[in-house]
């Protein structure tokens, strides 16, 4: 049987309409709409979750129909606002982000190899990190995560750098059905920016299409508020910009950047396998793309909590205020009690009698704090996270390290997602540079090389994404407070796992930067010696006498060492060679100089008796009888004078 709908299906379906037509702007305007519409259970959780949260200043979300409308009078009143949920996921930010994982990059190849094109990735990827500011932005996302259940960054070009930008989830559509297992090949991204700014991102490079482009762009029409609430935050004077991306595994895919009902900005192949995209999760659903956020499982709480407020705080505005009572035969006149301070009343009979009823009832207080703990315990953060405050009995760092790590591991799963986030933070970064390499675009960036930058270009280090594994590593195994990384940098050089020397290295701390530049400047001396000659086959400058210190129990030792891992990891022979060479003239100075030779008596003339002690000729009864007379010296054959 003829499928009727086929012809149809085929018209609305976006990527597979002709290039460069007006049919791929209606195609992907009419399946933006279609998700829009499903997707509007997910834009009621966004406004009421970001609410809940606090700080979330869009007003333009706010739909009345929303499922969550009947609640917001428990939570709105400003004297009993109560933010649960914030203190749950700033908690569990604060144990979880502590750590500062680090990518692994493995190559294919021989080990040395690996090495060395991982070592220059690293540089590379560190340096878009540092001008990018990726650690800020990769924890606003993360805290996205907890609150919306995703967090989104996007990697776009910028001139000849690639540029990380914040996302907010609700502008990213995904049909349903193509993420039911996690991993849709096509997202939509609809946003609103200015007229100017349009004209500005968007202008073409040729002078004869830019006057055509700025006319079209004031030719269309601002996006209708009612319609489009749920999908952008756009007002009157801005545009609507739609960008899709359908992915495939042959890399014939597409990508797509057009107006709301103008010509396509953008319309070419998209050759990757994944969008622009790094996704946050802290904790990935059972089936389909969207996230599962901490607010699905504190928002009962906290709504609970905010309403036993308001009922304490309304039984205190009507009960827990002071009272009179006057006795039937007291004279005061009750219109005459005032507020004053000081106030005199004269009254006969009975004393009057004040009764202040408590401000608080303590009842409410213990089911909020019941309710409180309920929410921490669910995801796994123990009573002194939630508090502050050291469990009683714990009074050395090494019982507090054991205690932490035995209470958080419950948040495993929501620490590796971290981890993972940071790894595709990378992944995104290297796909970024190499669409732009491709493109014609030779991306570089500024790298810190010991006090100074340098800029590394990608077309330099530039590998296939087949042949690159990355991996997450975390870095964290010093502690995150001054105190607790000096006490396990103590441990560790008293045990032997690390030199004293290199411990010093490793503090890193700012209060006493000054000195620890002088004091540990032998050591980063020899260690970039040593890289520069096997990754950069650089020939070391010969040493000098101002070396004599550090050479014998310094430069040598971890010289020798380098040679020896440069041999296991199947280094350059010739670069292997300049660090033996190196290590020859260290030794050359330490080696003592040379005794100059001694000279060598001629032996007396025949004749002459040898000379004893005193200068004077030996008694022949005491001489050698093998050995032979010195023969007469010119002056002493002369007679006196």
């Amino acid at each position: 049987m003829e499928d009727i709908y086929k012809e149809n299906t085929l018209n609305e379906i976006w990527w597979q309409q002709d290039e460069g037509g007006i049919e791929v702007t209606r195609a992907i305007v009419s399946d933006m709409k279609t998700l829009q519409r499903e997707n509007i259970d997910r834009r009621d959780d966004f406004w009421f979750f970001g609410s809940l949260y606090g700080g979330f200043g869009s007003r333009n979300l706010d739909r009345k129909a929303s499922k969550f409308q009947p609640y917001r009078s428990s939570f709105e009143t400003p004297v009993v606002k109560y933010s649960l949920l914030k203190e749950v996921i700033d908690t569990m930010l604060s144990v979880v982000c502590s750590s500062k994982p680090k990518t692994q990059y493995m190559t294919d190849g021989s080990i040395w190899k690996q090495r060395s094109q991982a070592k220059k990735i690293n540089k590379f990827t560190e340096g878009v990190r540092v001008s990018q500011d990726v650690p800020s932005k990769m924890f606003v996302e993360f805290k996205k995560a907890g609150i919306y259940g995703n967090g989104v960054l996007k990697f776009v070009p910028d001139g000849q750098y690639v540029a990380i930008e914040h996302v907010q989830p609700y502008e990213i559509l995904i049909d349903e059905l193509d993420g039911f297992y996690g991993r849709p090949r096509t997202f939509i991204q609809v946003r609103a920016i200015s007229r100017t700014a349009a004209k500005k991102e968007f202008m073409p490079k040729k002078k004869e299409d830019q006057e055509k482009f700025i006319a079209l762009v004031d030719s269309l029409p601002s996006p209708d508020h009612q319609d489009y609430r749920w999908v952008t935050h756009g007002r009157a004077g801005s545009v609507l910009i739609i960008e899709g991306w359908h992915c495939e595994d042959d890399g014939d895919g597409r990508h797509v950047l057009c107006f709301e009902d103008g010509e396509p900005i953008t319309d070419e192949v998209w050759e990757d396998k994944h969008p622009p995209f790094a996704f946050a999760w802290v904790e990935k659903p059972v089936a389909g793309f969207w996230g599962t956020s901490v607010s699905e499982t504190v928002y009962p709480l906290q709504l609970e909590c905010s309403r036993l407020q308001l009922r304490n705080y309304e039984a205190n505005k009507k009960f827990g205020v002071p009272q009179v009572l006057l006795p039937a035969n007291c004279e005061i006149d009750p219109e005459n009690l005032t507020n004053e301070i000081g106030a005199i009343y004269k009254y006969t009979g009975d004393e009057p009698k004040y009764v202040i009823a408590p401000s608080t009832n303590r009842e409410y207080d213990e089911s909020i704090a019941k309710y409180r703990t309920r929410a921490f315990a669910h995801f796994g953060l123990d009573t002194a996270f939630s508090t502050g405050v050291k469990p009683p009995g714990l009074n050395s760092g090494t019982a507090m390290r054991e205690y932490v790590d035995h209470a958080s591991m419950r948040l495993s799963g929501i620490s590796d997602e971290w981890d993972r986030f940071s790894v595709e933070i990378d992944r995104n970064i290297i796909r970024c540079a190499e669409r732009m390499r491709r493109s014609g675009v030779d991306v570089q960036t500024k790298t810190q090389d010991g006090q100074f930058l340098r800029s590394i270009k990608w077309s330099d280090i530039h590998i296939d994404e087949n042949q690159l594994t990355l991996l997450p590593y975390p870095v964290n195994a010093l502690g995150a407070t001054p105190s607790s990384k000096l006490d396990r940098l103590f441990e560790l050089a008293d045990r032997g796992w690390i030199d004293q020397r290199f411990a010093k290295t490793l503090a890193d701390l700012p209060d006493i930067a000054s000195w620890a530049n002088l004091e540990n400047a032998p050591l980063e001396y020899i260690l970039q010696v040593i890289d520069e000659a096997l990754y950069d086959a650089k020939t070391p400058d010969p040493p000098d006498r101002y070396s004599m210190p550090y050479i014998e129990e310094l430069y040598i030792p971890i010289t020798v060492q380098a040679i020896k891992r440069g041999e296991i990891d199947g280094a350059p022979e010739e670069n292997i060679q300049l660090l033996r060479d190196y290590v020859a003239q260290l030794e050359s100075l330490l080696a003592p100089p040379e005794a100059p030779p001694q000279a060598q008596m001629p032996p007396p003339p025949e004749g002459i008796p040898p000379i004893g002690p005193e200068g004077m000729p030996m008694d022949p009864s005491m001489m050698d009888p093998n050995m032979q007379p010195m023969p007469p010296q010119p002056d002493q054959l002369q007679g006196p004078m």
